[in-house]
């Protein structure tokens, strides 16, 4: 990481640190009056203020440490997902409001102490991206888009690039990443624990869920929290760590607790009876096959471990896999040629820029009419059903709001990281466990993209959170593995 310059730069750095607490407090203190002022706007019971104190002592003491609140944010993203609250017509979950706030107050500390932001970071491809996010705001507000679904849509895309930069600037060593990774993956497994548990007991599923589950697959699926098909996606962003963690710890006892999380992640993707899951699983499993070096012992394990799935899951698999086919009563498969079909309909008449962010339309006109039909969502009467508007594509979702414009700078960026991956394979580090670590990372990310290209997951905030953060420890342990040889950098940011 790159620190500031001596002499003067350490005369900024020490006056930013006597500052900053100064400005901590009067932000503390203006947030508090800010959550007083809501609850008294929102009639909400008074006894939420006597709260208040509690709420904003317990915050400073949280945001004090970054990198702590980092680990909490990494383990809070799925269990504590759902623990939201909507504010002014914008639903905010309890890891948004944490990344947020140490967004700013990272911001504000380098401006303070005039800090240089990390070198890992891909900035080209990064401000791209986030200029053509901008661009598809200023679209959808031309287009008359309604200004809460427009935010919508930028938050799902773009908002937890706050996540990225926070990771590669302030987590700065192996015990670090070693740490967020366990983290996310402690959160992950126990929703993939309480998934297998309601495949058994249906306590928690929505009801619309368990009679879907009992028409077309005869049986209830995991579903926790958020549904059977995020669940799936949930399992491949942690099964890459979980992979990585344990190729590259030394200890027998954690490498076994590993492979007891492998189990129950594995087990709760099998039962979300989601096949672009599990075919994500097998990219991911293939990916690191391919990329760390095999000893004996990894290669006996993988196979006794194959033979075990076979045996014990084997038989769901090939059941629902063998239900998928080329015909009308495919519905999965009709299902999804329809949305294709609607956003290929949507490129032809807006190419370059899309329809903007918070577009909306209606599938079933653009289908009967065989060609795109605008639908103004101000004037559309409010008792009238508005079916969710995705293409179930994540690209496709790209395409149709912000065209090829934000589509190729999502691109763009994402060649960066293969080119990385690339170079990085071929320079192989001096320690062959910093290599596997990072190659777990970068296997659930790649599981991830394929199961975007079928699922539009950015719309959960869950998943937005786990990919940007995923991501960013990817292009970390990436620049440091190719220019220095180990995942710790060559400094580090001392910064609480």
């Amino acid at each position: 990481m790159s620190e500031a310059s001596p002499g003067r730069a350490d005369d900024a750095l020490s006056r930013g640190e006597t500052l900053l607490p100064w400005v901590l407090a009067a932000l503390l203190i203006a947030i508090a009056a800010a959550m007083a002022a809501i609850t008294l706007e929102l009639n909400a019971p008074l006894e939420l203020l006597f709260l208040l104190p509690i709420a904003v002592a317990g915050a400073a003491m949280l945001f004090w440490s970054t990198r702590a609140t980092l680990f909490f944010v990494a383990f809070a993203i799925f269990p504590f997902g759902i623990i939201q609250r909507e504010v002014m017509s914008v639903t905010i979950s309890l890891a948004e409001a944490l990344i947020l706030f140490l967004f700013v107050k990272e911001a504000l500390r380098m401006f303070l102490t005039g800090e240089r932001p990390s070198a890992a970071v891909p900035w080209i491809p990064l401000l791209l991206y986030a200029f053509a996010s901008i661009i598809t705001i200023g679209t959808g507000i031309m287009r008359g888009n309604e200004p809460a679904g427009v935010l919508q849509d930028f938050r799902q895309f773009t908002e937890y690039i706050t996540l990225f930069l926070l990771v590669t600037h302030r987590i700065t060593n192996r015990r670090d990443i070693l740490l967020i990774l366990g983290c996310f993956v402690l959160g992950g497994v126990i929703v993939g624990a309480h998934g297998i548990l309601q495949r058994y007991t249906g306590i928690g599923i929505p009801g619309t869920q368990v009679m879907s589950d009992l028409v077309y697959h005869g049986a209830l699926r995991s579903g926790s929290f958020y549904g059977s098909t995020p669940l799936g996606a949930i399992m491949v962003l942690c099964l890459g760590p979980t992979i990585g963690l344990m190729l590259t710890l030394k200890s027998r006892m954690l490498q076994g607790i590993l492979a007891s999380f492998v189990v129950i992640l594995v087990i709760a993707a099998v039962f979300t009876n989601t096949r672009a899951s599990w075919v994500a699983i097998a990219i991911l499993l293939l990916f690191v096959f391919l990329a760390v070096r095999k000893s004996s012992a990894m290669i006996t394990v993988s196979v006794v471990g194959a033979l075990i799935f076979a045996a014990a899951l084997g038989p769901t698999v090939a059941q629902r896999m063998a239900t998928l086919e080329v015909s009308r009563s495919e519905r999965s498969l009709l299902e999804r040629v329809q949305y294709y079909t609607t956003a290929r309909h949507i490129f032809a008449e807006h190419p370059m820029l899309g329809l903007g962010w918070g577009s909306y339309y209606s599938m079933n006109d653009i289908l009967v009419n065989d060609r795109f039909v605008p639908r103004d969502p101000v004037t559309r009467p409010g008792h009238i059903f508005v079916e969710p508007v995705t293409v179930h594509s994540a690209y496709l979702q790209l395409l149709v709001k912000g065209g090829l414009l934000i589509l190729g700078a999502f691109a763009l960026f994402l060649m960066r990281w293969l080119f990385m991956i690339a170079a990085e394979c071929r320079t192989r580090p001096k320690d062959e466990r910093d290599h596997n670590l990072f190659i777990g990372v970068s296997a659930a990310l790649v599981g991830y993209l394929f199961h975007s290209g079928v699922e539009n997951f950015f719309q959960w905030p869950v998943m937005a959170q786990s990919f940007w953060l995923l991501m960013g420890l990817s292009f970390l342990m990436g620049h440091n593995l190719i220019r220095h040889g180990r995942i710790d950098g060559p400094a580090t940011n001392h910064a609480p």
